[in-house]
């Protein structure tokens, strides 16, 4: 069975001949090609047709492979913007918490220290009340203290008086 093609850039890859794509395919296919065709013009141009296709595969490939390569480079350097955005804003949140936390804090002394200021001075008015109850009532017990002796040494005298006057 011989198969001519009209176009010598028509031939298709001796892996499509098989149905089957890996090198030794591509040989054995290579060698159908030569024994059903004969000359060794069409063997070198099929050779020819097959070195240009693996030029542009290898061609192609490199061009993938650097564009992958490409692209990888820019997914690296946007993961290490994003981390170093996301590391500055995680840095700045942390100082923002601390500021926070030590504001609240600051807060929470004084308040505290407020409290204690305020009870220290309720507790001395409370104890200068005290005091001035305690002075005031003292006061009014020596005044009545005063008067019942008043009272006593009238009412002795008046006894005493009464006493002489009528029985003595």
């Amino acid at each position: 069975m011989v198969i001519e093609w009209p176009i010598i850039g028509a031939l298709p890859s001796p892996s499509k001949l098989l149905g089957v794509h890996t090198p030794v395919s591509n040989i054995l296919c290579l060698r159908y090609f030569v024994c059903m065709n004969g000359p060794v013009e069409k063997v070198v141009t099929v050779c020819a047709c097959l070195h240009e296709q693996m030029e542009k595969v290898e061609s192609e490939l490199r061009r993938s492979k650097s564009l992958r390569e490409r692209e990888s480079l820019e997914f690296e350097r946007q993961r290490d913007e994003l981390l170093r955005a996301h590391s500055k804003q995680l840095a700045e949140l942390k100082l923002a918490a601390e500021l926070e936390q030590a504001r609240l804090t600051d807060e929470f002394r004084t308040q505290t220290e407020l409290q204690r200021v305020e009870r220290e001075n309720e507790m001395t008015e409370l104890r200068q009340t005290l005091l001035a109850d305690t002075a005031d009532v003292e006061r009014r017990a020596k005044e009545q203290a005063e008067n019942d002796s008043k009272v006593k040494c009238d009412f002795t005298r008046t006894f005493l008086d009464i006493y002489r006057t009528h029985g003595g």
